[in-house]
């Protein structure tokens, strides 16, 4: 079961990063659990802090938006 939320989690945050400023609070209403036990689930089945992962994932599509287009 945690391992769906997980994954509900990542792929709304892939959907999400470039309509709207995605961050903690907007997955907590996301999906229904508090902020603490959110990310406890992520940490534990991705091994990297909830944050963390928002932050990378906003660099890497930054990173590709900049090579493949003028911006």
């Amino acid at each position: 079961m945690k391992k769906v939320i997980v994954n509900s989690v990542v792929e709304y945050i892939e959907h999400s990063l470039e309509l709207f400023r995605v961050d903690i609070d907007c997955l907590v209403k996301y999906s229904g659990y508090i902020r603490r036990q959110l990310q406890l689930i992520f940490r534990e089945y991705t091994g990297m802090p909830l944050g963390k992962y928002i932050r990378s994932r906003r660099i890497c599509r930054s990173a590709l938006l900049l090579r493949l287009t003028t911006l």
